[in-house]
């Protein structure tokens, strides 16, 4: 098979100045939603989908399509990385859940495995 040279497609890109405000939004950004990943509590809710298609099928059910919501253009994305940046600072203030409603999500979760 053969490839294009991917060159050309970057020749009008500049190496440019990022203004500080958005370097530091940016980083505020990635601090706020920064955290450490706990498997037990993922939700694989792309295979619990596929699973319940499958599933259907098997049953000879047609499977029910999801109507997708229109989508709203954001029209500044600076605004909308700051509301952004502002409703998880608000989330983070919230009280972390008790250690028993940690410890019931993960029995929960290794009883349905």
């Amino acid at each position: 098979m053969r490839w294009r040279n991917p060159q050309p497609c970057f020749e009008d890109i500049t190496d440019g100045q990022v203004p500080k405000d958005q370097l530091q939004l940016a980083e505020q950004l990635l601090k706020n939603k920064t955290a450490p990943f706990e498997p037990l509590l993922f939700k694989d809710r792309y295979q619990d989908s596929l699973l319940e298609v499958i599933k259907a099928k098997i049953e000879g059910i047609e499977p029910s399509v999801a109507v997708e919501e229109e989508r709203v253009q954001v029209l500044n994305l600076m605004e909308a990385l700051k509301a952004s940046v502002s409703e998880s600072v608000k989330i983070r203030k919230v009280k972390k859940p008790a250690a028993r409603t940690v410890e019931r999500v993960l029995k929960r979760h290794k009883k349905g495995a």
